[in-house]
């Protein structure tokens, strides 16, 4: 996968997930209805340690965003026409478990807050062989101008597509979690 943005490449040797496919492994995903992308470790995302270096999983985590915005209709290209993107704010991620070469790795988020300025992402990062989760992290975005890169109000286009499922509203509320943004 491939996705152009201007001069920016995100480049990720992902696949989406299908639900069916996730059903039938060992993940447990930490909120129901995810979206998620596939893909395996390579040899250069292994650093010194011999594990997947810590910066790898965010640029996971950033291939499974754009991956999502791209499957509701906002790629690149719509948002520049919009002249609107989502900017990442702030991230905090929880690294639980190293990751090794050539193991199989799945990507799950959710769009878990949303208001006309700010959208919150939730991300888990699993082994596809064993369902561990290896980091959790939780992403708070900014709606942007493209042209100023000053913040501003989100377009119809991105609220309504950019959503929090009433299945995900509903296990953050039982959890004692909001939806609505801080």
């Amino acid at each position: 996968m491939s996705i152009a943005a201007g001069t920016y490449e995100i480049r990720s040797h992902a696949g989406v997930l299908d639900a069916a496919s996730l059903a039938s492994g060992p993940i447990e995903p930490d909120l129901p209805e995810p979206f998620g992308i596939a893909l395996s470790v390579r040899e250069d995302e292994i650093d010194a340690f011999g594990h997947v270096n810590n910066t790898v999983y965010q640029r996971w985590m950033e291939a499974c965003a754009w991956a999502h915005s791209a499957a509701v209709g906002l790629d690149p290209d719509r948002c520049r026409a919009l002249r609107r993107g989502m900017a990442l704010k702030a991230i905090e991620t929880d690294y639980l478990r190293a990751s090794f070469r050539d193991q199989a790795i799945v990507v799950l988020n959710w769009i878990a807050r949303i208001d006309r300025l700010k959208a919150e992402r939730r991300f888990q990062v699993c082994c596809a062989q064993t369902g561990s989760t290896l980091a959790r992290s939780r992403a708070s975005y900014v709606c942007i101008d493209l042209a100023t890169g000053a913040p501003s109000r989100m377009p119809s286009d991105f609220i309504a597509r950019y959503t929090v499922s009433e299945a995900v509203r509903a296990r953050l509320s039982q959890d004692g979690l909001s939806s609505r943004p801080r």
